[in-house]
């Protein structure tokens, strides 16, 4: 498992703070490769950012935060959390096979996310 380490976390809490002082009423995504919150498949869960409450506690401090992008999954994933949406993306190689207790390889090609997060705060969001 990966972790947000302490000096990491508040770097993000300062510039989630400065972000919505200086840029007010903008809306702002966060990027992570290991997902902020489980996404439904053990073996995923198990690898996943080991303080995520952590994370999540940072980021729905502040009402601008829209959208949590992460990575590591290798596949679709959209949930919401609070104000935020979640997403991960699938594979531009490989992809495994959502809500499974292990590593299973799936026969969907390869894809991408097009995101767009609008000045209001509106995700649009399509995978192809």
């Amino acid at each position: 498992m990966a972790a947000l380490h302490g000096r990491r976390v508040q770097r993000l809490d300062h510039r989630a703070a400065a972000t919505e002082k200086h840029r007010i009423g903008r809306p702002i995504m966060a990027c992570r490769h290991h997902p902020p919150s489980p996404v439904g498949g053990a073996w995923l869960d198990g690898i996943g950012l080991r303080n995520a409450d952590e994370f999540r506690v940072v980021l729905a401090r502040h009402r601008s935060v829209r959208l949590w992008l992460g990575g590591h999954v290798q596949q679709k994933f959209a949930r919401p959390h609070g104000r935020a949406l979640v997403l991960t993306t699938p594979a531009t190689c490989a992809q495994f096979t959502p809500l499974t207790d292990g590593g299973v390889m799936d026969l969907t090609p390869p894809g991408c996310r097009w995101l767009e997060l609008q000045p209001a705060g509106v995700v649009c969001t399509q995978v192809q």
